[in-house]
């Protein structure tokens, strides 16, 4: 933290990638020359894809599992995801990404995919992205691309941490949902899923695109230089 303060407090600008740390860094050091500055998403790479593409009941988790996801992820998997099925029995969920071995925990409907060459593969078999998240920091990058490939996002707060998305609209809190028997009915009204995959779709579209971060990030680098 000392090192972060003195840091802050000598350069002429900082950036932070969401709004919520810009914020919190204001607040911490009592500076205000804090900007926002996010994380870029290729979202034409996934305009190819339409929302009504993959099976309506298939979850994808796209990403490599680290300990903390491994965590997650087991969690789910023994707690969530048997109150699922037993609701949609024909609920899958699809584990791609590496280190994905490392979650020893199996059960019916879940596949393991391994490390995957191309995300828009797994993408295109699914159209709900889960993110099992409870613990990490910074902007979820898995999360944003789940939601710029058109999928309906399902996860914990901790998933759109950072974000200014709203729980129905953009994409489905977990908890604040109704936990497994909310996930359930979700799966139930395709319809529903397809509408907040759309506005999570246009939302990345309007605040994480390379175009958009581009003429941001000329904007501050103008604003510092002159």
């Amino acid at each position: 933290v000392r090192f972060e303060r003195t840091v802050v407090r000598s350069v002429d600008a900082t950036w932070a990638i969401t709004q919520d740390d810009a914020e919190r860094l204001r607040r911490l050091y009592l500076v205000d020359n804090i900007s926002e500055l996010p994380v870029a998403v290729d979202v034409e790479r996934f305009a190819a894809l339409p929302e009504t593409s993959g099976d309506d009941k298939t979850f994808v988790h796209l990403g490599g599992i680290d300990f903390r996801k491994k965590r997650a992820m087991s969690r789910f998997i023994r707690q969530e995801w048997p109150e699922i099925l037993r609701m949609e029995p024909a609920a899958k969920l699809l584990v791609a990404g590496r280190l994905t071995a490392h979650v020893r925990v199996r059960g019916p409907g879940i596949h393991f995919l391994g490390y995957v060459k191309d995300e828009l593969d797994c993408y295109r078999l699914g159209r709900l992205a889960l993110n099992s998240q409870t613990t990490a920091g910074g902007i979820k990058i898995k999360s944003l691309t789940a939601m710029a490939a058109g999928r309906t996002l399902v996860c914990t707060d901790v998933g759109v941490e950072g974000m200014a998305v709203r729980h129905g609209e953009q994409y489905w809190n977990f908890d604040a949902g109704g936990g497994s028997t909310g996930v359930a009915a979700l799966i139930k009204n395709p319809e529903v899923g397809l509408s907040i995959a759309r506005a999570g779709r246009d939302w990345v579209t309007r605040y994480h695109s390379e175009a958009v971060i581009r003429r941001q990030s000329e904007r501050l680098l103008n604003a510092v230089m002159h």
